[in-house]
């Protein structure tokens, strides 16, 4: 947060903000971590996975790198592509997502037809 001070901070967001660390499963599935970044002066993004089992040991890791992205949601969506593209490859069945990407996952899990960037993505072949 550089030189922005926390004591400044009103009391509802200290109590929203929180270091969280990786946890290993307690079930016989497996966990993917993914996330990305986005430059948008370029309009590139990079994509990456991880993937662990029960005991925390790495089954598989990727990175992708994206070109001409132009929406900073667009990014969170290839990311959410990626890891589910990646487990599939491995062959995985019952995996635990995990990542940063809720606006991304709401919009897949929506009814809802009409006004979807992540859909229109996919229509033009971008996603």
């Amino acid at each position: 947060m550089g030189g922005l001070s926390v004591l400044a901070m009103p009391r509802a967001i200290l109590g929203f903000l929180r270091i969280t660390r990786w946890h290993p499963l307690t079930t016989l599935l497996v966990k993917a971590n993914f996330d990305a970044a986005y430059r948008w002066r370029s309009h590139s993004s990079c994509s990456g996975v991880v993937v662990r089992d029960v005991q925390g040991q790495v089954l598989g890791a990727c990175t992708r790198i994206h070109g001409q992205v132009s929406l900073a949601f667009s990014v969170e969506a290839l990311a959410v592509f990626l890891v589910l593209e990646f487990t599939w490859d491995l062959g995985l069945s019952r995996v635990v997502f995990e990542g940063d990407s809720l606006h991304v996952i709401r919009k897949l899990n929506s009814t809802q037809v009409g006004g979807s960037e992540i859909r229109a993505l996919i229509k033009e072949g971008r996603l």
